[in-house]
């Protein structure tokens, strides 16, 4: 091990980058705060500038001080949460893939792109085409009957855990879900909801329905049909606590939301859960 050389406001910073090598890559940390569990860096790789992740720091390395290379720039984004990198770690011995191969792809590509973040991410606001919205009738003009009081009851008694809600096609299960949303939302001001869908054709009539049951409320959307600054504009409001419900299809079980309290899985039960491209894996069970 080497500590010749580094200087007291130098560290030693181990980062996973997405490459198929099961290790850390260790880089000399020069900036003026200390590093952070879970901050978004871009570091030189070879001949290529790759982004990677901090996942751990020391005053030591196995390597001599002098042939580190330096971290060459950090994002201006909050760290990524330990939730997020220990799910990551799960992944990463469950599906035999490096710890990089699966968190950085995690992150939108807008996100990772060290030339946006002089920007800070900004991004000009595109001019939607004016479409006619449908008549605003919230689904909570339906009350509950007496079988979706007693499930609603249940979830949130229950506290954190794994439930299982079974019925029919057009049973009232979304109505329940509703509620128990509603519920958690009102609970903590800034808690977070996900809800999943199998199939990308599903979040549109999700999402109007998520708007006609909380308008005054930040949804955004997350499904591989988006352009990439969309995808990217939608994953910061959700990794920044802006946008409190989340819908999307299977990649969007791997958002950064820092003040999760639920998630939904809509039909469970289907294959387009499991990603058969990449890494490979089910989003159900992740």
């Amino acid at each position: 091990m080497s500590i010749v050389g580094l200087k007291p406001n130098q560290w030693i910073v181990q980062i996973a980058v997405d490459l198929p090598l099961k290790k850390l890559f260790d880089y000399l940390w020069d900036e003026a705060t200390e590093p952070q569990m879970g901050q978004l860096v871009s570091v030189p790789f070879g001949t290529r500038r790759l982004p990677g992740i901090v996942i751990a720091k020391a005053k030591l390395s196995d390597y001599p001080i002098e042939k580190l290379k330096k971290v060459e720039a950090v994002a201006p984004l909050t760290c990524l949460g330990p939730e997020l990198i220990r799910l990551a770690e799960f992944a990463s011995q469950y599906y035999l893939k490096s710890l990089g191969e699966v968190l950085l792809p995690m992150l939108p590509a807008m996100v990772k792109d060290h030339r946006r973040w002089e920007k800070g991410f900004v991004e000009r606001k595109q001019k939607k085409e004016a479409t006619t919205k449908p008549e605003n009738i919230s689904p909570f003009v339906m009350p509950l009957n007496e079988e979706q009081k007693v499930v609603l009851n249940q979830l949130l008694s229950a506290g954190p855990k794994t439930h299982l809600l079974y019925g029919v096609t057009g049973g009232g299960k979304t109505l329940v879900y509703l509620h128990w949303i509603r519920e958690l939302l009102s609970q903590d001001p800034r808690s977070q909801v996900l809800v999943m869908v199998p199939e990308i054709n599903l979040t549109p009539q999700l999402e109007n329905l998520f708007q006609q049951a909380f308008p005054q409320e930040s949804i955004v959307v997350l499904n591989s049909a988006l352009s990439e600054v969309q995808r990217g504009q939608a994953w910061l409001k959700a990794h920044r606590a802006q946008a409190r419900i989340i819908l999307g299809t299977r990649l969007s079980v791997s958002v950064s939301a820092p003040h999760l309290r639920a998630i939904i899985i809509d039909e469970e039960h289907d294959a387009s859960y499991k990603q058969q491209e990449g890494v490979r894996y089910s989003a159900r069970d992740l």
